[in-house]
């Protein structure tokens, strides 16, 4: 078949936790060797884009070389703070994209949970066709975007015991796409508690 593509991909990951200061520091790189590999989630979206006659694009595709760290503080009582980076190279003439985002939570003895991030994001464009300007001519990292996320979630347990429904509650604010937020309540019931709900 024509359309099959065939590729691999090399994953070195290294974490270590310094214990004077209870400190975790996390990196992972990643290499695909051609432009046929392929994640799960764009096969699927590949395969949908050319029934519909559209372009597929997503975070994944096309990657040519990914690199992410992370350094995970305790705080002890005080909850715990975390900075985390990454960056993806890719193929077909698409911009490099870069991640940063910065973290705190923290785990009450009641069971109650918050976590609060901030997310500085930036997409980057194609160099080249189909995004040219007017006279035809492939623009610099044209289509490019950047924006702040800030994400704030809670669950509150609805009792003492350990099978008690958990409350969450979540606040998601994007500069591009505005507010959202979202309540659940989920737990497990049953003898065994082998059964789970959600609302």
């Amino acid at each position: 078949n024509s359309n099959d593509q065939s590729g691999w991909m090399l994953h070195l990951s290294y974490s270590k936790t310094y214990s004077p200061t209870n400190t975790t520091l996390s990196i992972g790189g990643y290499q695909y060797s051609t432009n046929g590999y392929r994640e799960l989630n764009d096969v699927l979206g590949v395969r949908q884009a050319e029934k519909s006659g559209d372009d597929w694009q997503s975070s994944t595709y096309m990657q040519k070389s990914r690199l992410e760290g992370s350094i995970n503080q305790s705080l002890d009582w005080a909850g715990n703070i975390y900075l985390s980076a990454s960056t993806q190279n890719y193929r077909g003439g698409k911009a490099r994209d870069k991640q940063l985002q910065l973290g705190y939570s923290k785990v009450f003895q009641n069971g109650v949970s918050f976590n609060l991030s901030v997310a500085r994001t930036h997409n980057g464009g194609y160099f080249n066709s189909p995004y040219t300007n007017s006279e035809g001519y492939s623009q610099n990292d044209n289509n490019s975007a950047s924006e702040t996320n800030t994400a704030f979630s809670i669950s509150i347990p609805l009792g003492r015991s350990s099978y008690a429904p958990i409350l969450t509650g979540t606040l998601n604010r994007s500069g591009n796409s505005g507010t959202a937020y979202q309540t659940s309540l989920s737990g497990t019931m049953g003898e065994k508690r082998d059964i789970s709900y959600g609302v």
